[in-house]
């Protein structure tokens, strides 16, 4: 019998019909050249260290450029029979600084969404992965919560 990505299972390991094969990913892990968030300047100053000294050996980087690839990307979800994938949301780069709404940013995440609806791939769309801007313009805790309040056209 076959589930979920094709693969031959026995019937000790079925699940139900209900169950719902997904995916997900952090968009900073993912989309790659964030640099307006806390890990973005941490990593940059980690590389300035000589590399035995540098706790963070691996700096994201373009990581797998899913900002740009992620057509390409659904595309291979939807062949491999993925029903839901979490979409998470780098509030850093949708607000690059305190009083900044990145309009182009929003309508990209905008044209992720329809992308993944228009595969037929429900998502589950993250708002918090623990990034943060910049420590120079970022917040923490509640005054991040209360910030977001105030963003023109959110």
């Amino acid at each position: 019998m076959t589930r979920g990505w094709g693969c031959q299972l026995s019937p000790a390991y079925l699940f139900p019909d209900d169950f719902f094969w997904g995916t997900a990913a952090s968009a900073y892990q993912v989309e790659g050249n964030n640099r307006h968030t806390d890990w973005f300047a941490m990593e940059a100053a980690e590389q300035r260290k000589p590399p035995a000294k540098r706790r963070i050996k691996e700096p994201c980087g373009a990581a797998c450029d899913h900002w740009r690839r992620y057509a390409e990307d659904y595309d291979l979800a939807r062949q491999l029979g993925v029903q839901v994938h979490r979409l998470s949301v780098d509030w850093a780069r949708v607000c690059p600084s305190r009083d900044e709404l990145d309009e182009g940013a929003l309508e990209h995440y905008r044209e992720m969404l329809l992308a993944l609806r228009s595969r037929g791939i429900k998502v589950m769309l993250c708002l918090s992965h623990l990034l943060c801007q910049k420590p120079s313009h970022g917040y923490i805790g509640r005054a991040a919560v209360d910030h977001s309040r105030e963003i023109p056209g959110l």
